[in-house]
């Protein structure tokens, strides 16, 4: 469910006042608010740029509601200049929403719009960038022979100033699908190289993904100790950045973890930690999946008491959607 911003601070005041699942219950039902465009602006480009900015930091917040509008609202600007590059980009981030969400079809139709005009402009990075958008779509749904393909057309759109960042993204792409394929090792080697152009460029987010994945990979060899260390930094980094969601997610990988070593009780903090980060921006689905899990462990560790509130919370929140 995608959230609008009256929603999310009654949350943040109602997290306080009324407890957890009452600030998300009403969080789902608030107001729609339309993003505010600034003031005295008068370049039509700058202002197309300025919109993108917005909707990129949102979508950190995980207010993808709020970041699709201003995305929208870039895309428009950029048309109405003929801005072809501009617009281009525009449909990638649209996809990226769309992607985060879970809509993988609207997803993919973005992106094919993103590479098309790429492809009549001749603008290499763009094309590169929405071949890797592709790619990513594609393993999603599991197609791995169409995302590795995908991965090879970014490939032929890299040139000597091709951008680290986007060089890095497409390894770390690479990395995924050698890893759903069960070439551990080959993720692991893709992974490292895309950690020293990010370590390399200071970008502190997308190196959080590399050790996110690093973790996911560590786990399913059962190299729990490293996965929890990877799964640290990679906390550690979203923390410096303010990236909402990716906290969440480190700190639910870092739970899961934890339940696997054995540590039930630093599991319970962790989980519990994520679902306050999910609680205050708005989602849902995670929040519900949050409270399933304490539930469980509540019940493995014989605290019936918990594990009846997380269902209780959990049963108010799931008929509330």
């Amino acid at each position: 469910m995608i959230l609008t911003t009256m929603g999310r601070v009654v949350a943040l005041r109602l997290l306080r006042a009324c407890g957890l699942i009452g600030a998300l219950l009403l969080a789902v039902g608030g107001c729609s608010t339309a993003p505010r465009v600034p003031d005295q602006v008068t370049d039509v480009r700058n202002q197309a740029a300025q919109n993108a900015e917005f909707g990129n930091r949102y979508f950190r917040q995980g207010n993808y509601d709020l970041a699709l509008q201003f995305f929208e609202q870039a895309l428009r600007l950029n048309n109405s200049i003929d801005n072809r590059d501009g617009a281009a980009g525009a449909h990638n981030s649209i996809g990226r929403v769309y992607l985060a969400v879970g809509q993988i079809d609207h997803a993919t139709d973005a992106f094919a719009v993103a590479y098309a005009i790429a492809d009549e402009t001749r603008n290499a990075r763009i094309l590169l960038q929405s071949a890797t958008n592709l790619a990513e779509a594609a393993a999603r749904t599991g197609d791995l022979d169409r995302a590795l393909a995908y991965l090879d057309t970014a490939d032929t759109h890299r040139t000597t100033d091709t951008a680290p960042a986007d060089h890095a993204i497409l390894l770390h792409n690479r990395a995924s699908v050698a890893a759903r394929r069960g070439d551990f090792g080959g993720a692991e080697r893709y992974l490292g190289d895309a950690m020293s152009l990010n370590a390399s460029a200071r970008l502190h987010s997308e190196l959080a993904a590399n050790h996110f994945l690093l973790a996911s990979i560590l786990t399913r060899q059962g190299e729990y100790e490293r996965a929890l260390t990877e799964a640290e930094r990679a906390l550690e980094l979203d923390k410096q950045m303010e990236n909402s969601v990716g906290i969440a997610a480190d700190l639910r990988a870092l739970g899961l973890i934890s339940r696997r070593l054995g540590r039930i009780s630093a599991a319970v903090n962790y989980l519990e930690r994520s679902l306050y980060v999910t609680v205050s921006i708005g989602l849902v689905a995670p929040s519900i999946e949050l409270l399933e899990l304490l539930e469980e462990l509540e019940t493995e560790r014989a605290q019936p008491e918990r594990a009846a509130r997380y269902r209780q919370q959990r049963d108010l929140l799931d008929a509330a959607r």
